[in-house]
């Protein structure tokens, strides 16, 4: 019994001191966030390269502006010092520190020029530092960047002023300061851009993907490649991460832009480099793809004998590509009645390629993206919803996207009920599926001028 007892107050006593241990790193009174102990200058300086890529471009380019600004703030013993703006059509990113406190501080505030505001009221928490570490204390003083949004299309060949209004939050206090004039001229917001050839091939199966070119900015690259498929229309997302010769590493998670539809062209955008490389190596994990498919479902509404609540069926309605879409249940209610739809893979859940709905547009939001597009748009996940009268139901249905507990996918058509009474049939479908392909395959490709 001693024994036992004396291991379980060891067990406590090492708890007690791993928090004590973090409390001491952080020290960040009344926060969940953490921020950093340092000792040194040059610690800031490095968070700040950790945290935003680019930067170290960005500073030999001589875009990266002194600001130099102080404000004391109302009945503390605080100052806020606007340190630096990078400022571009993108991002501006706003380095500043708080003296004489022990606690974070969060800068917000807007950009603005004579003729245009953007008072885009954000909680300043999440976009000041990054999600795991919200800035650093040094000598009494608190430092850390805010990541605000910038002035859109500004017209540079008028004599336009900008202006940057700060504010502060310390806890629950809100402090405004008088904002800050701008040399618009200096700001530099012309992107620079180097340009790479690539002249590498990742094959998948009968497909492939050829990369061919790469545009380095300061706030973002751009990587070119053709998409060969027999099978498939269009491809709108790679999952994966690239890595540098110079140590440099970015995840990519980012939809594809249509260069050329006729040839099947694209680029995805990740962030900009701090250095340029020599060579790239890409660990592409997936791809997701825009079929040419179409499924289509039928319900008999006089089969079911409807009450309020759930009905549950699990009807086959079609399968495409190995993936089986059911009829899983019906959910009425006075108003409305939500057909439940759930698709996948049921007999094999480990198949390379699955259905993958992410979104779903109803078919009047069609004309209504055309619109607003060019014609590369290759739109995704048409849906449309008729009785056997030939009626469209779904410009009055609304669409949810639940996932459930075990993992199955699936899509909620909420109807008005008049509808569902007044139908023998109810006709659903999907045109233009989405689909997920596990791929996990990796290149290396050198970079060379054009």
């Amino acid at each position: 019994m001693g024994k036992k007892y004396f291991m379980y107050t060891l067990a406590v006593v090492a708890i007690v001191l791993t928090i004590i241990l973090i409390s001491f790193r952080s020290q960040d009174p009344g926060e969940s966030l953490p921020a950093l102990v340092i000792e040194s200058t040059k610690d800031i300086r490095q968070y700040y390269y950790d945290s935003i890529p680019g930067l170290i471009r960005a500073e030999q380019l001589g875009v990266v502006k002194p600001i130099h600004k102080t404000f004391e703030i109302p009945h503390t013993d605080h100052n806020l010092k606007i340190d630096r703006i990078w400022y571009n059509s993108r991002d501006a990113y706003v380095f500043y520190h708080v003296e004489n406190i022990n606690e974070i501080a969060y800068l917000g505030g807007f950009f603005s020029t004579d003729d245009k505001v953007l008072e885009n009221h954000i909680n300043p928490r999440d976009y000041v530092g990054t999600p795991v570490e919200k800035g650093m204390f040094l000598n009494d003083n608190f430092y850390s960047f805010s990541k605000i949004t910038p002035v859109l299309e500004i017209d540079e060949e008028r004599d336009s002023q900008l202006f940057f209004s700060p504010t502060l939050y310390i806890q629950d206090m809100k402090y405004a300061f008088k904002e800050i004039d701008l040399d618009l001229e200096s700001m530099n917001l012309e992107e620079s851009i180097e340009t790479f050839s690539l002249d590498n091939k990742i094959e998948i199966g009968e497909d492939s993907i050829s990369l061919y070119k790469l545009e380095a900015g300061i706030s973002y690259n751009r990587i070119y490649f053709d998409y060969a498929s027999s099978d498939f229309e269009a491809i709108y997302r790679l999952k994966g991460h690239l890595i540098t010769d110079r140590g440099e590493s970015f995840a990519i998670d980012s939809n594809s832009i249509s260069v050329s539809r006729d040839k099947s062209q694209y680029y995805i955008e990740i962030p900009p480099f701090h250095e340029f490389p020599e060579c790239i190596s890409i660990q592409l994990d997936s791809i997701s793809l825009i079929g040419k498919d179409v499924i289509h479902g039928t319900i008999d509404t006089k089969a079911i004998k409807r009450k309020n609540g759930i009905h549950n069926f699990s009807l086959h309605l079609d399968r495409v590509r190995d993936t089986d879409i059911i009829l899983e249940n019906l959910r009425f209610d006075n108003k409305n009645v939500t057909i439940g739809i759930e698709y996948g893979d049921f007999t094999d859940k480990s198949n390379d390629l699955l259905m993958d709905i992410e979104y779903v547009f109803l078919e009047r939001e069609r004309d209504l993206l055309f619109n607003t597009n060019n014609s590369q748009l290759i739109i995704p996940n048409i849906i449309s919803i008729q009785n056997n009268y030939g009626k469209s139901i779904e410009t009055q249905a609304y669409i949810n996207l639940p996932q459930s507990k075990d993992g199955d996918k699936g899509i909620d058509c909420i109807i008005p009920l008049e509808c569902w009474e007044e139908s023998d049939e109810i006709f659903i479908t999907i045109e233009n599926p989405t689909y997920s392909l596990s791929v996990e395959l990796s290149i290396e490709t050198l970079l060379t001028s054009p």
